[in-house]
């Protein structure tokens, strides 16, 4: 780690803190960073808090200088001393948080190491209520506003998200938009598709929506199984493609929410790495999150293959997606919920194809990872000026 930490000088070091590195939209961006072009330019050093995950690996085979703390209530302290040591050795020019965990870290570091390091935060979160936030969440919110004052710059992913923040006291002149970035390098294909398809065994005639979050009472998993629910009363030639952390049958609390007689109609594949070949398989794409989004990446994914989405409007969602699909507007109710999706099945093949194509063109020309990248590009530049 030593030898690793001290990389040549002609580089500035960025030192990345972010909360874990499973899978999720702002490891995936972080992650992008590391693969790109940038790191020709600045040696980057990225410390997850928590345990590894499926990007833990994927750095790891880049040759990524990473360090995996394992932070936990009892060696909270005796971590953060050692995360200290190392950071004072390999004397960062930047220390970059990524969401609210992950810039209280490097708040705490850069109060430490003194002037040295430039602060930068990474917001990937909307507040549009603190009541909906747990109790630690929201004394990390509350640190993040304090901790702002010495950070040098504040990144936004999402705009709505920006103003929220502001309004809650986060330092306006600090702030910096930086949207989500795609790579489109991935093209559907029919045969792909069908080798899905037949994997998850379903049939051809089978009308596919997806859902893809972590299980957390945000992403709204309820809502959307209840209004899967309710298509199914009326359709049972539906299925639902449902992926994410905790998102299977070993669930008890997502389980239960499935009758006995429809559990054909749900596929739960947990936490997968290869996320949008499984989006080959589906027709349709919703989000049903009921508050925390900022700019989902997945949402930029479901458009890149090609699929018609509905999203209820949380965040910049309505911005990425435009007429790519539909809004749900608030409040979010699982007849909402139902409605669209209902609309959007009883569309042809052809006009979901339409919708789908103009998606994937739509991320390709407003958010390539190429603009993202640019801009990262010149922030690490003005923070070091």
């Amino acid at each position: 780690m030593k030898d690793q930490l001290n990389r040549s000088r002609f580089k500035p070091v960025v030192a990345h803190i972010i909360s874990g590195l499973g899978t999720g939209g702002a490891e995936r961006s972080l992650y992008n960073i590391a693969n790109s072009h940038l790191s020709q330019t600045h040696s980057f050093i990225v410390i997850s808090l928590r345990g590894g995950g499926i990007y833990e690996e994927k750095l790891l085979k880049l040759g990524c200088n990473l360090k995996v703390l394992n932070l936990n209530k009892f060696n909270f302290l005796y971590k953060l001393c050692i995360l200290l040591y190392q950071l004072r050795k390999v004397h960062p020019d930047i220390i970059q948080g990524w969401m609210y965990h992950g810039n209280v870290v490097a708040g705490i570091m850069k109060l430490f190491l003194g002037s040295k390091p430039k602060l930068i935060f990474n917001v990937r979160h909307s507040l549009y209520s603190l009541k909906l936030e747990k109790p630690f969440t929201r004394l990390t919110i509350l640190l993040n506003k304090y901790l702002t004052r010495i950070a040098d710059k504040v990144i936004f992913n999402s705009n709505s998200s920006m103003a929220q923040h502001h309004s809650y006291g986060f330092a306006k002149i600090k702030s910096n938009f930086i949207g989500n970035g795609f790579i489109d390098n991935f093209q559907p294909s029919q045969a792909n598709r069908l080798l899905i398809r037949n994997e998850l065994n379903i049939k051809k005639d089978n009308v596919v929506i997806g859902h893809v979050a972590r299980f957390h009472p945000m992403k709204g998993h309820e809502a959307f199984i209840l209004s899967a629910i309710n298509i199914l009363n009326r359709n049972l030639n539906v299925k639902f493609l449902m992926i994410g952390k905790g998102v299977d049958f070993l669930n008890k609390e997502l389980s239960k929410l499935i009758p006995e007689q429809y559990r054909q109609n749900f596929i739960l594949l947990g936490e997968v790495e290869n996320v949008m070949d499984y989006m080959q398989a589906m027709e349709i794409f919703c989000i049903s999150s009921f508050w925390g989004e900022g700019f989902p990446n997945v949402l930029g994914e479901a458009m890149l293959a090609e699929l018609p989405c509905v999203v209820t409007n949380i965040g910049d969602s309505a911005q990425v997606l435009g007429e790519c699909g539909s809004i749900i507007d608030m409040p979010i109710t699982e007849e909402k919920i139902t409605n669209n999706l209902i609309e959007m099945i009883k569309l042809s093949k052809v006009d979901l194809k339409k919708i789908g194509n103009k998606g994937r063109q739509r991320i390709i020309e407003n958010f390539s990872i190429e603009q993202t990248l640019k801009k990262y590009q010149m922030l690490y530049t003005e923070v070091l000026e």
